[in-house]
């Protein structure tokens, strides 16, 4: 009924059914996750993270809140806890999600690991070969550009230009590129990215 309700964007009362579901069933994990994902709708990150901890507290190899809770952790720049949630989630399942290595890329990224921001984005861009996710591009670029292969950064920022031309980071990105292209002997500075 919860899901029902979600569908037709009725989010109060969803989250009465989803909350009534997980009284009576603490163990129901994909209420809990449910029940998250309403939070996060509705903005309250700290009560969406804890139904996604209870989600997992109820079955752990269940991957969907993993995913969440990495990136409710990168939004709030707290990197450690973004990579562990993404590398606890891609042990479960290496094969099914590349969100999970683009936050976990993204985590490694922030905590200066490149050879894991590497290693991280390349699998996210092998699970996403019709290239739905572009920002792995972007992330990949900024990471190549940081371990100073410059070849590789054009290549993953034209290749997320070509994905997505009218992002909100295309000209941030054209200017990168620029910058690599005036000093192809020197590394250029690469930006910093987001979690989303």
């Amino acid at each position: 009924k919860g899901l029902d309700l979600m569908k037709k964007n009725k989010v109060d009362a969803a989250l009465t059914e989803l909350e009534k579901a997980t009284t009576v069933y603490p163990k129901y994990a994909i209420a809990w996750y449910d029940l998250g994902r309403v939070y996060e709708s509705q903005k309250r990150p700290d009560d969406a993270a804890r139904a996604f901890n209870s989600s997992i507290t109820a079955d752990s190899k269940y991957v969907k809140p993993y995913i969440n809770l990495a990136f409710l952790h990168a939004g709030k720049n707290e990197w450690e806890k973004a990579a562990e949630m993404s590398a606890k989630g891609v042990k479960l399942n290496p094969f099914e999600y590349p969100q999970l290595h683009f936050i976990n890329a993204v985590a490694n990224l922030n905590l200066g690991k490149l050879d894991d921001a590497e290693k991280s984005a390349r699998e996210a861009a092998k699970l996403d070969p019709k290239g739905q996710m572009p920002r792995i591009d972007q992330v990949l670029g900024v990471i190549l550009a940081q371990k100073n292969d410059l070849k590789g950064a054009r290549e993953s920022f034209a290749a997320y230009l070509k994905k997505d031309p009218d992002s909100p980071t295309a000209t941030q990105i054209r200017q990168q590129l620029a910058r690599l292209d005036a000093a192809p002997a020197q590394s250029a500075p690469a930006p910093r990215t987001g979690a989303r």
